[in-house]
């Protein structure tokens, strides 16, 4: 039984990465005309969405990398999608703002992205996606650092 079960955890972490994976590259294909990234464009919906957020804000948001973040904000900001300024009530941190210009890039590119995620899970019924995001974030929240 044990390692049956085994093999299935084994099976069950490939098919997500292969999932993950394949749903990535369909979303980041959309974007590609619009010259941004997948990481990109997860900044400006977050910003869009919750409006101004300092840098790890965003990164706990979109989960990515200390590292990763700050290139990916220097790069929208250096597009005009986005500004950043200091904190006013800690000078330390920087605030990032989405500009009028990346409100309207993520009000043209968002509705391809939601089609092609919801295309994506339509073959699975609703009480599996509730059961699977049960699931999943059963295993995120005992992870979480």
């Amino acid at each position: 039984m044990k390692k049956n079960s085994n093999a299935l955890s084994l099976r069950l972490f490939i098919d997500l990465y292969r999932a993950n994976t394949t749903l990535q590259r369909k979303l980041s294909n959309n974007l590609s005309s619009s010259g941004i990234t997948l990481s990109q464009f997860a900044v400006l919906e977050a910003l869009y969405n919750k409006g101004e957020l300092c840098v790890g804000d965003i990164k706990d948001t979109i989960l990515t990398t200390n590292g990763n973040i700050t290139v990916v904000i220097a790069n929208l900001e250096k597009e005009g999608y986005i500004i950043r300024e200091k904190d006013k009530k800690d000078r330390r941190k920087f605030i990032i703002i989405i500009t009028d210009k990346g409100k309207k890039l993520v009000e043209k590119l968002f509705p391809l992205q939601e089609s092609t995620i919801i295309d994506t899970f339509k073959h699975i019924d609703d009480e599996l996606k509730e059961q699977m995001i049960k699931e999943l974030n059963a295993i995120w929240y005992k992870e979480k650092p």
